[in-house]
């Protein structure tokens, strides 16, 4: 009975380890990361202070000193366009807290310790996120 609970977890973990190296190979190899990965990155990083629906009011908004920014509102606030950019810089480098702002993670360390310091894995992590804050934007 043990040899053959062992077998199973193994051949299980065999498959989860594949799954996930074969992921990690793709996104090296430069294709794009899959449509959902922006969003589901949203939901575990950005969500807690910005919301779900990214208007600033998430579970731990109400204890910083000052409101997250309304994610939805980027293009309005910096108009014509989406400002990439500067989007991606504060996802690669955080901000530091002043009196109008509340501070921003430096998620680029926080994605080198969870993805290792391969910078087109990193490189597309920002940009998937970048992906799905532009699809939030108010219209």
């Amino acid at each position: 009975m043990k040899t053959r609970w062992f077998v199973t977890v193994a051949v299980a973990s065999g498959f989860v380890l594949g799954a996930a190296q074969a992921q990690r190979i793709e996104l090296i190899q430069g294709s794009a990361p899959p449509p959902t990965a922006g969003a589901a990155m949203y939901a575990t990083y950005c969500a807690r202070c910005h919301g779900e629906d990214g208007r600033g009011d998430g579970g731990v908004s109400p204890v910083l000193a000052n409101k997250p920014a309304d994610l939805t509102a980027l293009t309005l606030t910096h108009s014509p366009e989406f400002p990439r950019r500067h989007v991606l810089a504060t996802i690669r480098s955080g901000h530091a807290e002043s009196p109008t702002t509340t501070p921003m993670p430096d998620w680029g360390t926080i994605f080198r310790l969870r993805v290792g310091d391969d910078p087109a894995v990193l490189e597309m992590r920002a940009r998937a996120l970048a992906d799905h804050l532009e699809s939030m934007q108010q219209r």
